[in-house]
């Protein structure tokens, strides 16, 4: 599965892959982008997915 991170420094490493990297586990990035609106439309019209905090969604 491909992930889009969403990084205001244009990084490729996010909040999630900390807790995934003590699980052993880890994502693949196809996309990183610098403003969270463009999310959205991106996972419409892709198959890739986006893990988004709680607190961004309410």
């Amino acid at each position: 599965m491909s992930h889009i991170l969403v990084s205001l420094e244009g990084n490729y490493y996010g909040l999630v892959d900390d807790r995934l990297m003590n699980m052993g586990l880890g994502r693949k990035f196809r996309l990183t982008l610098l403003k969270m609106f463009a999310v959205s439309e991106m996972v419409q019209q892709s198959n890739y997915v986006e893990t988004v905090l709680k607190q961004v969604i309410q």
